[in-house]
């Protein structure tokens, strides 16, 4: 599978994850959704925002962290600011994706029982954008 806009969180080195996960959502100025598992649910949820994330609409750039396991960086997910939606009081085992804004806050959430595609990734990033 390539990916151009997908940084891939590893889940055997949490130092260097945790790294990562904050570079991408606190330190740079793009739009990020933040895939959750290493299923065939996440990989396809990934290959879609991979390719929306390409397209830079209203000057702002797209990213995507994949995160391999859903519970290396539970901690770190729950502890970013609640916005729109608010991933720290949800179950990361019903959940796929969520998208994050500029200003640091969720978005958007994309659960498993959601239907997996190029629009409800597109949705994501520009629910991150609203803001």
């Amino acid at each position: 599978m390539k990916l151009d806009r997908t940084v891939i969180i590893p889940s055997t080195d949490i130092p260097l994850a945790q790294q990562l996960l904050k570079s991408l959502i606190y330190d740079e100025d793009v739009l990020v959704v933040v895939v959750l598992g290493d299923d065939e649910v996440s990989k396809s949820a990934v290959q879609y925002a991979d390719k929306r994330a390409k397209a830079v609409v209203a000057g702002f750039e797209r990213k995507i962290a994949w995160i391999l396991s859903k519970t290396i960086l539970e901690k770190e997910i729950k502890q970013i600011t609640p916005g729109i939606k608010d991933v720290s009081k949800e179950d990361l085992s019903n959940v796929v994706a969520f998208s994050v804004s500029l200003d640091n806050k969720v978005a958007d959430i994309v659960y498993t029982k959601d239907e997996i595609s190029f629009s409800r990734m597109e949705i994501a990033f520009l629910e991150a954008g609203k803001k």
